[in-house]
């Protein structure tokens, strides 16, 4: 009986199995459809994130290059504006050491004048302009010339106030009136 159980048991399963293969074979293709959906939903999605991502980037990009286009703007006006200022600087050195020089020229060709006949005689009108310029003093005091000894300088007090002339002012008086004279020399 055993054995005629076991074969008829046997039976049992395989016309289990013959019975439930249309409904495995059902399942199977039904997991195997969703795992496929799934895995379609999954590229899709996959698909699009990317894109967002790529779309995220091209505008990290733009923005990124925009930003830098502004910065390097910046700093080219910068740079721009500390070679104007740099330029403008050396230019007012030149004119500067341009003026100096013919300053000096000019103050040492009156000094050299110092002991001549004309020098004596402006001297004293430079006096006579100080003391006429400085007024009456303090009571009693008058106004006193000094001709410093060193050139064409001249001092005048009265009282606490001072007139002083030297070479070196009779040369800015004079080229005060001749802005373009000067400015040819740098020009």
């Amino acid at each position: 009986m055993s054995d005629a159980a076991t074969v008829s048991g046997g039976d049992a399963v395989s016309g289990m199995e013959a019975a439930l293969g249309p409904v495995a074979s059902a399942l199977l293709d039904a997991a195997q459809q969703r795992a496929e959906a799934i895995v379609d939903r999954a590229r899709a999605e996959a698909a699009t994130a990317t894109a967002a991502a790529r779309r995220q980037a091209e505008r990290v990009v733009v923005d990124a290059r925009r930003q830098g286009a502004e910065v390097a703007g910046r700093l080219a006006a910068l740079r721009i504006a500390s070679a104007r200022r740099q330029g403008r600087h050396l230019v007012l050195e030149a004119r500067r050491r341009a003026y100096q020089s013919l300053r000096r020229q000019a103050t040492e060709a009156l000094e050299l004048q110092k002991d001549s006949i004309e020098a004596h005689h402006l001297m004293r009108r430079l006096a006579d302009a100080a003391v006429s310029q400085l007024g009456p003093g303090t009571p009693g005091a008058a106004p006193v010339p000094l001709v410093n000894t060193e050139g064409m300088s001249l001092q005048v007090v009265s009282g606490a106030r001072r007139v002083w002339v030297d070479p070196g002012v009779l040369v800015d008086v004079v080229l005060a009136p001749m802005p373009e004279e000067v400015e040819a020399l740098w020009l």
